[in-house]
């Protein structure tokens, strides 16, 4: 790509590349959606005693599987660039992601105001941070949960 006599087969060469490297990661991404729960079972055997975590393991593999095209595609552009000599760009896409992470976080924790039951948090069975099965000794206000509103 750097020494190519042709422009057009250096892009060739890169149109073609990432051809192949999306439709792999595409296939990829549909084979382990739909077989998310078979892979959870071997990546985490430990999971299949607890339906809840189990359950919990393959939706989140599921929503966070298809984060692999976007990745793969941002490494083999920079690397296309970095060819080039240009380096900053590829070295701070990395920070934009997690900057973008974090905003989103607080975005959607705010936006879905997640509130504990009231059944949840009066189970007999629970036992509070300080080791004994009182309720009302936890903290009862948990994030707009307030009986007094």
């Amino acid at each position: 790509v750097i020494d190519s006599k042709d422009d057009h087969e250096a892009l060739d060469f890169v149109e073609n590349t990432m051809s192949l490297l999306l439709f792999v990661s595409i296939i990829l991404t549909f084979i382990f959606y739909f077989g998310m729960p078979y892979i959870i079972q071997v990546l985490a055997p430990g999971f299949s005693g607890n339906k809840e975590a189990f359950d919990l393991a393959v939706d989140f593999g599921k929503i966070i599987f298809p984060y692999l095209i976007f990745i793969s595609l941002v490494a083999h552009f920079t690397s296309v660039i970095n060819v080039h000599g240009k380096f900053a760009a590829g070295a701070f896409a990395p920070a934009i992601l997690n900057i973008s992470f974090i905003l989103s976080l607080f975005i959607f924790i705010n936006l879905s105001k997640v509130k504990a039951s009231k059944k949840q948090l009066d189970r007999p069975d629970r036992i509070n941070r300080f080791g004994d099965k009182k309720p009302e000794n936890d903290i009862k206000i948990i994030r707009g949960l307030d009986e007094n509103k």
